[in-house]
């Protein structure tokens, strides 16, 4: 269900509203300081100083504070320093450490800390804590780590392929309109040694669904599925969501356009694919 505001378009109705906001739910501390500021008004300040605790220079300042900048003054602020300290590094430091870890490859840094101490003792140099190495280790952009070759059963060098990154679906995305997300999936029935597959798609917002039996399970089958199903769809299909399995893969995943995958082991996302049979 869409909302509204109703004053939408009133110039600074929302800087008003946040102003209002804040003042209505002004922290407890600041409702003490203005109720000791009433009370010095009424007995003195010396009364009023005994009665909440506070000396008199603080509620000189809460005064101050109250004049200057109103109620919303006598909220308290950060405290935190506005110059912080900062990490520094000697870079020869930091060369040894990275220098270390490639050639003793993925070196723990208890092992850089023996080997680093004598180092810097000769060079008159701070030697960093084994903490400490291991924060400038972690702040590293590549966390000073090597891949080691990895190396086939014929003693050659592997090439590691890079995983490229799957569309997920969003955890909490549920779909509004017919057509925007169509979950398929498949599910294998036996009875002794005979095997029947039973591809399944339903529409996630209408329960419009369609299923097939096939005696074998493959990308050209499920593809054929899908381009007879989405004929007896009665709408435009805008997105699809399978299950990560390798049926779904190749000749499907080409002509499939908008085909996400699920998060890995949640079951909960897929089960409705199986529920309805």
């Amino acid at each position: 269900m869409q909302m509204q505001h109703l004053m939408v378009g009133y110039p600074k109705y929302y800087q008003t509203a946040d102003y209002a906001l804040r003042l209505s739910v002004m922290a407890d501390i600041a409702t003490m300081r203005m109720k000791a500021l009433h009370f010095w008004d009424k007995h003195g300040i010396s009364a009023a100083s005994e009665a909440f605790g506070v000396s008199c220079r603080t509620l000189y300042w809460w005064r101050q504070l109250l004049n200057k900048e109103g109620p919303e003054g006598l909220i308290p602020h950060s405290k935190a320093p506005l110059v912080r300290r900062k990490k520094h590094w000697h870079p020869d430091v930091l060369k040894e450490i990275r220098r270390l870890r490639t050639e003793l490859p993925n070196l723990g840094k208890e092992q850089i800390f023996v080997r680093l101490k004598p180092w810097c003792e000769q060079r008159y140099l701070a030697c960093p804590s084994v903490s400490t190495i291991g924060r400038m280790i972690a702040a590293a952009h590549d966390k000073m780590r090597m891949i080691p070759v990895r190396l086939g059963s014929r003693g050659k060098a592997l090439l590691v392929k890079k995983r490229s990154a799957k569309p997920r679906r969003p955890k909490h995305y549920r779909p509004v309109k017919t057509g925007e997300l169509i979950g398929m999936d498949a599910i294998e029935l036996r009875m002794g040694e005979l095997r029947r597959y039973v591809i399944t798609m339903i529409d996630e917002c209408s329960n419009y669904a369609l299923a097939l039996a096939v005696p074998s399970l493959n990308s050209d089958i499920v593809n054929h599925f899908f381009s007879r199903a989405a004929r007896l769809f009665p709408v435009g299909i805008s997105q699809i969501i399978t299950d990560n399995g390798k049926e779904f893969l190749g000749n499907f995943d080409k002509n499939a356009a908008g085909s996400r995958y699920q998060t890995p082991l949640d079951l909960s996302l897929h089960a409705k694919n199986e529920r309805y049979l």
